[in-house]
C-alpha cells in the first residue's frame, strides 16, 4: 500500500505543472532537469524514492542491494551524480536510469565461494 502511495505521489508531482492532459513518460532529460534544479528538488526526490520503492515491492528477487542504514539523501544524490555523468542516456526512460544509478552505486555482491 505504501509503495502504491509513493508511486502515485511521484506521478502526480511530475504532472504538477502540466498544461496538457496527455500523460507522457518521464525520460532522462526530464529527470536531469528535475534533479539539477533546487526548485524541483521535491520532484526529483519523490520520483527517485517512488521508483525504488515500487521496484523493490514488485520484484521477487532482491535485484536492488541497498544498505539497511541508507539515507534517502544518499540515494537521491547517487542518482543525481549518475545523471550528470551520463547525459548521453537522456533519451532513455527515467525509471531505467534510476535503477542503473542505484545498481552502480550499490552493487550486489556475489556470494562467497566455499
Amino acid at each position: 500500500m505504501r509503495a502504491a502511495f509513493v508511486f502515485i505521489f511521484a506521478a502526480l508531482a511530475m504532472c504538477g505543472n502540466s498544461s496538457t492532459t496527455e500523460a507522457k513518460a518521464v525520460d532522462g532529460f526530464r529527470l536531469a532537469e528535475m534533479c539539477a534544479q533546487s526548485a524541483l528538488n521535491a520532484q526529483c526526490e519523490s520520483y527517485v524514492l517512488g521508483v525504488v520503492d515500487v521496484y523493490a515491492s514488485m520484484t521477487k528477487s532482491p535485484r536492488l542491494c541497498l544498505p539497511h542504514d541508507l539515507d534517502r539523501a544518499e540515494l537521491v544524490d547517487a542518482v543525481r551524480k549518475y545523471v550528470r555523468s551520463h547525459p548521453e542516456e537522456g533519451q532513455y526512460s527515467a525509471h531505467s536510469i534510476v535503477l542503473r544509478a542505484v545498481d552502480e552505486k550499490f552493487p550486489c555482491r556475489a556470494p562467497k565461494k566455499k
